[in-house]
């Protein structure tokens, strides 16, 4: 395990000022369990901290519903004031994701605000995700940081985002730090939620598509980067305007799922005429034959790393290519 990584998951549905949420409990609870797996994020499971909405009794006024900003940053502070007192850094990655209602503050374009449950548009209470990893970057608290942001970002021109009062601290280590930003959306548009599993329940596409890529194995963050965007393209094609916006410092990649083997997904080919007595080729997209199969023995089942691939009968001109891009990949031949 990973035993000095840390986590603060906030997961909120209940906004009595504003539309009632379904999915962000769930993505929250799903990602703190890829979080604890040993070949997941494989961190120590009460180095997570899990700020749910149904943690709270609902309040009889809307000014006093958790949680709020300082749920969160207190959530936060215990981590930094730890790391203080074991000279500034405080552990070695630390995940920050946030699901629910969001925004984008002012003109902040690369930034997202996620409201928290006592916001209402007159007051849009809310907890400013990337000045928030900023400042702990800056400081140096962690080696790297992970932030995970699954809301809208709708554009507030008038609203500003609620940066806690820290006194700015600044260490020569804080340009190292390695980072990945993960948001739903892009700037000023809608993320979604819906039925996205057999049991019927509202999940966020975003978090959705992430974990399906997580779950594969092994991988740089460059490299989720492009499986997580083509991955969900591919899947929510009734996601509308939504579409992700991943930000990671491929000078200084972060690695995911460290324990677990390469990403690999599954793959089935089948044959259109299996009575074809041929062997078929596998190429990659280096124009490698990896391995061959002899058409007439049935369906192929393959695990493939991300990336393109071809089937091909060597001598004619019958060739397929695909694409491995975190789902389970069928393909006709």
């Amino acid at each position: 395990m990973a035993s000095d990584d840390h986590a603060v998951v906030v997961g909120i549905t209940r906004y009595p000022g504003l539309n009632t949420l379904e999915g962000p409990e769930r993505d929250a609870n799903a990602f703190r369990d890829w979080l604890v797996r040993p070949q997941g994020g494989a961190v120590l499971p009460d180095h997570v901290q899990l700020i749910l909405s149904s943690n709270y009794t609902a309040a009889a006024r809307v000014t006093d519903e958790h949680p709020e900003p300082a749920d969160v940053v207190r959530a936060l502070e215990h981590l930094m004031d730890a790391g203080e007192q074991l000279g500034g850094r405080a552990g070695r990655r630390l995940y920050l994701y946030l699901a629910g209602h969001g925004f984008s503050p002012g003109t902040s374009v690369h930034d997202a605000a996620l409201l928290m449950a006592n916001a209402v548009l007159r007051r849009p209470r809310n907890v400013p995700g990337r000045p928030i990893v900023e400042h702990l970057k800056a400081g140096a608290y962690f080696d790297e940081v992970v932030l995970v942001m699954d809301c809208c970002r709708d554009s507030y021109p008038s609203a500003h985002h609620e940066m806690p009062t820290w006194e700015p601290k600044v260490r020569p280590e804080g340009a190292l730090v390695r980072y990945l930003y993960a948001f739903a959306t892009q700037w000023s548009r809608k993320a979604r939620e819906g039925p996205v599993a057999q049991d019927g329940f509202h999940r966020g596409y975003f978090t959705s598509a992430l974990l399906d890529v997580l779950g594969g194995g092994r991988m740089s963050g460059t490299k989720l980067k492009k499986i997580v965007i083509n991955h969900f393209k591919e899947r929510f094609t009734d996601a509308g305007r939504q579409e992700p916006e991943i930000l990671v410092d491929d000078q200084r990649d972060l690695v995911f799922n460290e324990a677990a083997p390469d990403a690999r997904f599954p793959v089935r080919v089948t044959f259109r005429d299996p009575q074809e007595h041929v062997d078929v080729q596998l190429r990659n997209d280096k124009f490698q034959v990896v391995t061959t199969f002899h058409v007439p023995d049935g369906p192929w089942d393959l695990q493939l790393e991300p990336g393109l691939w071809e089937v091909r009968i060597p001598g004619t001109r019958r060739e397929c290519t695909f694409e491995v891009n975190g789902v389970e990949r069928h393909v006709s031949f």
